[in-house]
């Protein structure tokens, strides 16, 4: 299938645009998996943001790309990475404060919380105490504690206050140096963030990528029954993230930039590929579904002006999973494709009216 007869005009996060000829196309960056850290109970999706070895990595990593990429007319720009690790979600329960405080203090960013609680409480152990109900006889203790007297439910108050502070501090440090440095290899290409997941993340991480990047991505899979995910909108709240009701109008808000959303898709029951996946795919029974699905969810992006774009995954069924435009022998699913050529060919005029 040609997808240029087809309107498509982008092509979206791990493409093999080398493929493409003359096509629009991005790239993307995994950096949160880098760096000797490996955290408590959780599987390297956040770096520890304040190692110089993760740094050096990173670094290394831009300018390897980005000096190649630098003069492309046709690159859009770079995503930072996908579906990081923010906050308490339903991949882990910990707070990135808890996170930090989770390894031994030969790590960088173990040290870095220690020194950040400490100033937080001007010295005062016994305050510190208080707020997170430990039993500390001094600051020192921080330095083998792994686990703080409050998780969860608890974490309310100055204790909430500290987390939140914790939070922007490691976004701020994140977003700043990735960019710093890819402008620096690369100063003509848009950076297009690190494509928040589907279940929110907090404010704070919201803030300051809107503060270093261009655009703000999320990937972005929902029910179209309601005006929001009921379930979704139950974890934010319990999360503390920023929900995605509304079509991410508060993403919007918080970090002033135009969002596009980096994923979504849907898949059919009526194909020898699907399976039920549970999560946040969403399942309808026919292909002719999945069409009307598509022409809700765009036509729901195109009504927000503030949307500038979205990608669908993916191209191709792969391993077993019926999420693509085309079968494994490129044999297209001509409903749902012909409703996304009408679609590309009015996407203009149709967000022009907006």
């Amino acid at each position: 299938m040609c997808i240029r007869d087809r309107g498509y005009n982008t092509l979206g996060a791990w493409s093999a645009y080398n493929l493409f000829d003359r096509i629009p196309y991005t790239h993307t960056f995994i950096f949160r998996h880098e760096g000797r850290v490996k955290w408590r109970r959780f599987v390297k999706n956040h770096p520890d943001v304040f190692d110089p070895y993760w740094r050096s990595i990173v670094r290394n990593t831009i300018a390897e790309v980005a000096q190649r990429l630098k003069n492309d007319p046709y690159l859009i720009g770079y995503w930072l990475d996908n579906e990081m690790h923010w906050g308490s979600d339903s991949f882990d329960k910990n707070t990135l404060l808890e996170t930090y405080m989770s390894v031994p203090y030969s790590c960088p960013g173990k040290q870095k919380v220690v020194d950040f609680l400490i100033e937080r409480y001007g010295g005062d152990i016994k305050e510190f105490n208080r707020v997170w109900r430990m039993s500390l006889k001094s600051f020192d203790e921080l330095l083998d504690t792994k686990r703080l007297g409050r998780s969860g439910w608890c974490i309310q108050g100055r204790a909430q206050e500290d987390v939140q502070a914790f939070t922007q501090l490691v976004a701020h440090e994140y977003f700043n140096f990735t960019t710093s440095v890819l402008k620096e290899y690369d100063p003509n290409h848009l950076i297009l963030g690190t494509r928040f997941h589907c279940e929110g993340v907090p404010a704070e991480v919201i803030k300051e990528c809107g503060r270093y990047c261009d655009v703000v991505s999320v990937n972005y899979y929902r029910l179209n029954r309601f005006m929001y995910d009921p379930v979704k909108y139950i974890k934010c709240f319990l999360y503390g993230s920023v929900p995605l009701d509304r079509w991410m109008k508060r993403y919007y808000t918080v970090s002033g930039r135009p969002l596009i959303i980096g994923e979504f898709s849907v898949v059919a029951g009526d194909s020898d590929l699907s399976y039920l996946l549970g999560g946040s795919t969403k399942i309808v029974r026919t292909q002719l579904d999945r069409a009307k699905y598509f022409r809700w969810y765009a036509e729901n992006c195109l009504r927000n002006p503030y949307i500038v774009g979205y990608h669908w995954f993916a191209y191709v069924d792969s391993n077993d999973r019926n999420f693509g435009l085309v079968d494994t022998y490129d044999n297209p699913y001509s409903i749902l494709v012909g409703c996304m050529t009408q679609i590309n060919d009015n996407i203009y005029r149709l967000h022009g009216k907006q």
